[in-house]
């Protein structure tokens, strides 16, 4: 079930941007995802709340930003 499910979503990412879905936007959503993950394992099987995480998160924006810009 879960490769499957992986599969489509695979298959989604590789096809979008070809219907006309903007990139910039799928990047985003897949960042936010991925970050909701992570809280998502730290918060819910853990129990620990560390803000680090979320400064690794805006460090590695702020260089990927700059990084295209220049």
């Amino acid at each position: 079930m879960q490769r499957k499910a992986l599969y489509m979503l695979l298959i989604s990412l590789i096809v979008a941007p070809f219907a006309g879905v903007y990139t910039v936007f799928m990047m985003k959503v897949l960042c936010f995802a991925l970050f909701a993950a992570a809280f998502n394992l730290l918060i819910g099987f853990t129990d620990l709340l560390l803000f680090g995480h979320a400064m690794f998160l805006a460090t590695a924006g702020y260089v990927t930003d700059y990084a295209i810009q220049t």
